[in-house]
């Protein structure tokens, strides 16, 4: 009777350590989800960006294209403008680095979070197991129960 008191014991322990377990890796899905939509939105930020450094990009290769042809004696000018554009290239490496890190962490933190519901559904799956030796359990109680009464029945009747 008192290893099936500890084994109820131990089966209660065992579902409040599941609950516990699946409450934090609600919370650390919970928290990655949050980072990958923070992630998701900073490279979304950066990807515009580009965008617009690249239109911009566009935009002073044309001018500078358009001041070479027509003014021609306006060096000045022109080395000005070679300027912007080198600094638009470099501003725009610097965004194509930020944003390819930026992609970088996103799959690292959508790898995170496969890892995380793997390991949720894996222990889901244990715990279901261990419920179902738990009711076994329980019913070889009933059984062995069933049977001490049957067997002092029997002996009260002798």
């Amino acid at each position: 009777m008192q290893a099936l008191s500890k084994l109820n014991s131990d089966i209660n322990e065992m579902r409040t350590k599941y609950r516990q377990i699946e409450e934090d890796l609600a919370a650390s899905i919970s928290t990655l989800r949050e980072d990958l939509v923070s992630k998701n939105d900073e490279y979304n930020h950066l990807r515009q960006m580009c965008e617009n450094l690249s239109k911009t990009h566009e935009n002073l290769l044309a001018l500078k294209q358009s001041v070479e042809e027509a003014v021609v004696a306006q060096e000045e000018n022109v080395n000005k403008l070679e300027a912007a554009v080198d600094e638009k290239n470099l501003q725009l490496q610097q965004c194509l680095q930020r944003l390819k890190e930026t992609e970088q962490r996103q799959d690292e933190l959508q790898r995170v979070l496969n890892e995380q519901q793997e390991r949720q559904s894996s222990l889901t799956k244990e715990i279901e197991g261990l419920f179902g030796v738990a009711e076994e359990l329980k019913t070889i109680e009933n059984t062995l129960k069933t049977r001490v009464k049957k067997l002092k029945a029997k002996v009260f009747l002798k």
